[in-house]
């Protein structure tokens, strides 16, 4: 039973967690995710939040 991971990344901008994910057949979990920040890039520039704060998906 897979429980969960956590991890640090490197705060610059890229795709490090497409990177990490990338193996890992994401549509057969559950996903939570939890206290962060993470952001749309549009044009080099920080745009709206990737994950809303008031979805939940039970």
């Amino acid at each position: 039973m897979n429980r969960g991971i956590s991890f640090e990344s490197p705060n610059e901008y890229g795709t490090i967690l497409g990177e990490v994910l990338k193996p890992i057949d994401t549509a057969i979990f559950k996903w939570r995710i939890g206290n962060g920040e993470s952001y749309i890039v549009v044009d080099d520039e920080l745009d709206e939040a990737l994950f809303s704060e008031d979805k939940k998906d039970n």
